[in-house]
């Protein structure tokens, strides 16, 4: 492990129990062209399952997003890293920062958050932190009114989760990978907004 892997222009979120990590631009190329053992050894906290960090392709699709404009680095993926044990245990990441253009139909200033959390640490209300944080770090940063989740109707766990936080299904799509997946939607209350409205 090594402290120069960390970002330090996009610090870590951290919860209770976590810290979301942006990954280094280097680590993005790297992924990118396949390298991940690579930057398993750079890393700052534990890979025991590099299967956890993005795919090749998905490292080259969110590269393209970085260069195009490199705010979206801090968006576009975080590792979720348990703090206590600084062990990589999933990933959360924004599809694009607002506005995402492939939700202008349902709002101009959205975005679509999507996650994944380890097996052995499913249940555990690890996702549901991360979601909020990355939700209070967005309305933050950039305004952001309105969050989305795609969810396919099987994915009992994440349609609880859903339903917690307070989303509320706005329709369904058909993803070329995932098949049928429902929309979900929660308004935010801006800090901004809020703030003008007193």
């Amino acid at each position: 492990m090594s402290a120069a892997a960390h970002s330090p222009s996009i610090p870590p979120l951290t919860t209770s129990r976590l810290r979301l990590e942006a990954l280094p631009l280097r680590a993005l190329r790297d992924l990118a062209a396949g390298r991940a053992s690579r930057v398993v050894s750079t890393l700052n906290f534990h890979t025991p399952d590099p299967a956890l960090l993005p795919s090749a392709a998905f490292a080259r699709q969110r590269l393209q997003l970085v260069q195009d404009n490199p705010v979206q680095l801090g968006w576009i993926h975080r590792s979720i890293v348990l703090a206590a044990t600084d062990t990589l245990i999933g990933s959360i990441n924004f599809h694009h920062l607002p506005p995402d253009p492939f939700l202008l139909p349902y709002s101009h200033h959205g975005a679509e958050l999507g996650y994944r959390i380890a097996p052995d640490h499913r249940n555990q209300g690890y996702a549901t932190e991360a979601v909020r944080a990355m939700m209070t770090w967005a309305q933050q940063t950039a305004d952001l009114q309105a969050c989305f989740l795609s969810i396919s109707p099987d994915n009992t766990a994440s349609l609880r989760l859903a339903l917690k936080l307070g989303f509320q299904q706005i329709g369904q799509q058909h993803d070329e990978i995932d098949g049928i997946e429902w929309i979900f939607r929660k308004e935010l209350a801006s800090p901004q907004r809020h703030s003008a409205a007193r």
